[in-house]
């Protein structure tokens, strides 16, 4: 697969930065499939937040193949106050839903995948309505510790995506054999010298 362009929406600098020095390495790795000019406008051809996006953006913009998106899950957290929507940070997630809303209006075929936290599993009142807000518009999650696929640690997530049928993905995670040498130590710096 090749990249043509990829575009980055974050208010957060420190996201933002660390987003370029990833798609520094991408670039260094896969030069044929993500090249520098696939991303030369990812920081500046939209606003970085998301609430400043307008539909004409998104028209200037064009057809779009794939959003990979998330919203502040700080709402939904079990450490938080269990606002769900209503907290101003995890409420973004009705402007993700418009920009979504936009993109297909222009790309009917567009691919989305959404992450956010499993808030299935907190039962206050206001985090499951409002969880069942989110199942409205994305359906049922694939719920999926990322240690599942490889990653040295263990994360809860949910995810949604319209590529495949979560059955399918359900599946595919059942049969996903993780490497039982990877430990979180090994990619800790040595603090001992």
């Amino acid at each position: 697969m090749v990249v043509r362009r990829y575009f980055y929406v974050d208010i957060d600098p420190i996201a933002r930065q660390v987003a370029a020095s990833r798609m520094k390495e991408f670039t260094t790795r896969f030069p044929q499939q993500f090249a520098t000019t696939a991303w030369k406008a990812s920081f500046t051809f939209l606003p970085s937040d998301i609430q400043l996006i307008q539909k004409k953006h998104m028209e200037l913009l064009g057809p779009v193949d794939l959003i990979i998106s998330g919203w502040e899950c700080e709402g939904f957290l079990a450490a938080g106050f269990g606002e769900g929507l209503s907290d101003t940070r995890s409420g973004l997630f009705m402007d993700m839903i418009r920009l979504i809303t936009w993109a297909q209006s222009i790309s009917p075929t567009l691919g989305y995948v959404i992450e956010n936290t499993p808030s299935q599993l907190d039962q206050r009142e206001k985090v499951q309505e409002h969880y069942t807000l989110v199942k409205h518009y994305f359906g049922e999650p694939l719920l999926l510790d990322a240690a599942q696929c490889d990653s040295y640690a263990h994360w809860l997530r949910n995810w949604w995506t319209n590529l495949a049928p979560l059955s399918v993905l359900q599946l595919a995670l059942q049969y996903t054999i993780r490497d039982p040498n990877l430990q979180v130590f090994h990619i800790l710096d040595d603090q001992s010298s």
